[in-house]
């Protein structure tokens, strides 16, 4: 049988197409791939007309039952199922769900019946499987019970909570992070949002809950569940603590949002151990007008070891559409989301002063000597924290700042320089934010890779970089391979080859990198044309590099004489890591080619010394720190900070 009933491009002049029978759900393709239900309706006449939707899909919604014949089982079973989510089926070009379903079955075995229904990722809902015994033998209860307790008990053992595992226990369990929430809602009605984790894989949508109210014992660990809605959502009470056994998966829980606004909105659903974070899922929700057909979406992430980094500290920043939360996560400490009133009322004047000096610096207009120049870079990192920071995070990052080993930034507005905020209290100077420990940026959506790939460098040079760039390119080349001959890329047709090949490794940009809203946001000028942020699109959509986890460097420099840009790395860095980089470094201002390549060139010897990715960044700025001049400052790094590089053996 077949689940997508009709394919059908839009057509902008033909009649208004026609509205979907019982039991269908129509699903809409825009040109670049994404998908849309519109609550299952066909197109209005100015939507058709419109050039957002290029195709038509008619998926079949009703309830089906077939029989299936499996592989080492003794008698056939019948299958009750329906499609719950059209845009899997969709995505996942599901034509025939039999061989889904005799997977899914496969791997977790037959009993008397299904108590509850089970969602498979592919958009499939199974709602009961009955084996088909031969009318001979129905009154032989006793031949089915020995058969069910011998054949089903060896394939699925019972694990605390109903949880099943298609394996004995193991020291080793694969755990995922479960969220389910409606694919639409009407503005203003709330909707709920589960979230659990899961354990191992027997098959997607198994539950994994515990008993209520068990009591915390020497092998369960408590994880937080962290909600972050972006603009148009609100919600309260969006973090909660589960517990996880050591063989089984948490309860679920329920948090309450509201849609304040139509569109298709997002919101981030994360599992931490203390400041550590072990997995992270963005969901989307479409909001409409009017009432809308609430079926329920089932995503889900892989999640790294139950437990956490001593000295892990992480900064989180979100953006609600009018208002900015901060949270602060630590083994020792979790805030509550803190609404920063302030930056509400004035969210970039801050920022603006920042960069205006900056700008000032790298081209050489401000007349102060050194120890004026390190006081101004002073006092303005102080106003950052001051202005931007709410108290009650500043209380928590005095508090905690003695255990604090690594500090992340996990921000989705990142025009902020974070790197130059200066915590300052009355009985406590320890300097800029990034001389005291560590310091990485995370971006929404990804979990770092614990190593990064330096294999198979390319050094994108273009023919108007600084005039030491080659010089800088052969230095970090001899730090990393020895006497070899560096692979040079200066045509943008060639750089694009190397993306879309199979080798991706280290990619290190000597260049000038400009800001301008003709070229869309940032712009590297090469032969060939201009590259910019918006060439990684089907990388990202791919997650292009996330097996390889290459490392990405871009150090944007300026010539003298040249009018200096703000650079706006933070384009560049969201794509490169959303995209399955291992990590992103790249500078917030055009910085003096000299001392870029002194950075270069310390952090890469780090590197290949075995430092961790925040340790190498730290020292490098340790080593081109100049009153003067606040390069050391510009250099932002995203990654785990404990990432080490990794070498083809």
């Amino acid at each position: 049988m077949r689940l997508i009933l009709r394919v059908e491009p839009v057509h902008r002049v033909a009649p208004v197409s026609a509205p979907p029978g019982p039991g269908v759900h129509v699903v809409y393709a825009t040109g670049t791939g994404e998908l849309f239900s519109l609550g299952g309706r066909a197109l209005t006449s100015s939507e058709q007309v419109s050039t957002r939707y290029r195709m038509r899909y008619d998926v079949d919604t009703a309830d089906h039952r077939i029989v299936l014949r499996l592989e080492g089982e003794p008698y056939p079973v019948e299958v009750g199922f329906r499609v719950h989510d059209p845009l899997a089926v969709v995505r996942n070009a599901v034509e025939d769900p039999e061989p889904i379903i005799g997977a899914f079955l496969r791997a977790r075995g037959i009993d008397r019946g299904f108590r509850d229904e089970i969602r498979l990722p592919e958009g499939i809902t199974v709602f009961s499987v009955e084996p088909q015994l031969p009318p001979a033998q129905h009154g032989r209860a006793e031949v089915w019970e020995q058969w069910e307790q011998e054949v089903v008990e060896a394939r699925i053992g019972n694990v605390p909570g109903g949880a099943v595992r298609s394996s004995p226990p193991s020291g080793d369990l694969e755990r995922f992070l479960i969220g389910e929430l409606p694919t639409s809602v009407r503005v203003g009605q709330e909707f709920s949002l589960v979230a659990r984790i899961a354990v191992d894989k027997p098959w997607p949508g198994a539950s994994a809950a515990p008993l209520v109210g068990f009591p915390t014992g020497p092998d369960e660990v408590e994880v937080v569940l962290l909600v972050q809605p972006r603009s148009g959502l609100r919600g309260e009470d969006l973090q909660a603590t589960v517990r996880v056994p050591a063989d089984g998966g948490s309860a679920p829980v329920r948090f309450g949002l509201r849609a304040h606004e139509v569109g298709l909105l997002r919101l981030e659903l994360s599992a931490w151990i203390g400041g550590t974070a072990l997995a992270e899922l963005t969901l989307e929700i479409s909001a409409e007008p009017a009432a809308v057909d609430e079926r329920t979406q089932h995503r889900r992430a892989p999640m790294s070891e139950l437990a956490s980094r001593p000295g892990d500290v992480t900064l989180q920043v979100s953006f609600d559409g009018s208002r900015y939360l901060f949270q602060i996560a630590s083994s020792r400490y979790w805030s509550e989301q803190i609404v920063a009133r302030s930056l509400t009322e004035a969210p970039g004047q801050a920022v603006e002063r920042t960069v205006d000096m900056l700008r000032r610096f790298a081209g050489g207009q401000a007349a102060y000597g050194p120890a004026a120049a390190r006081r101004w870079v002073q006092e303005t990192g102080v106003g950052l924290w001051r202005d931007m920071v709410p108290d009650a995070i500043k209380d928590a990052f005095w508090e905690l700042r003695g255990q604090i080993g690594t500090f992340t930034i996990a921000c989705a507005d990142d025009s902020v320089p974070w790197e130059l905020l200066y915590p300052l209290a009355r009985a406590e100077d320890h300097g800029f934010l990034v001389e005291q420990f560590p310091v990485l940026r995370r971006v929404f959506g990804t979990l770092s890779a614990q190593t990064v790939s330096v294999d198979h460098a390319r050094y994108i040079v273009p023919g108007r970089s600084p005039a030491n760039a080659r010089e800088e390119a052969a230095a970090v080349h001899r730090i990393l391979a020895g006497g070899a001959e560096p692979a040079y890329v200066t045509h943008l047709d060639d750089l694009m080859a190397v993306l879309d090949g199979p080798d991706v490794g280290l990619l290190h940009f000597a260049c000038h990198n400009a800001f301008s809203l003709q070229q869309g946001g940032s712009a590297i000028a090469m032969e060939g044309g201009a590259f910019v942020p918006l060439m990684l699109n089907s990388a990202v959509q791919r997650r292009r590099f996330a097996d390889r986890h290459p490392l990405v460097f871009v150090n944007a420099c300026r010539s003298a004489g040249v009018a200096p840009e703000y650079t706006r790395m933070m384009g560049w860095a969201s794509q490169f890591m959303l995209a399955g980089a291992g990590a992103f470094v790249g500078t917030l201002w055009p910085v003096g080619s000299a001392r870029a390549a002194g950075f270069a060139e310390a952090f890469y010897a780090e590197l290949t010394a075995g430092a961790g990715l925040g340790t190498a960044s730290l020292r490098a700025r340790q080593a081109i720190a100049d009153p003067g001049d606040p390069t050391w400052l510009a250099y932002t790094a995203y990654g785990d900070p404990t990432a080490t590089i990794s070498r083809a053996v």
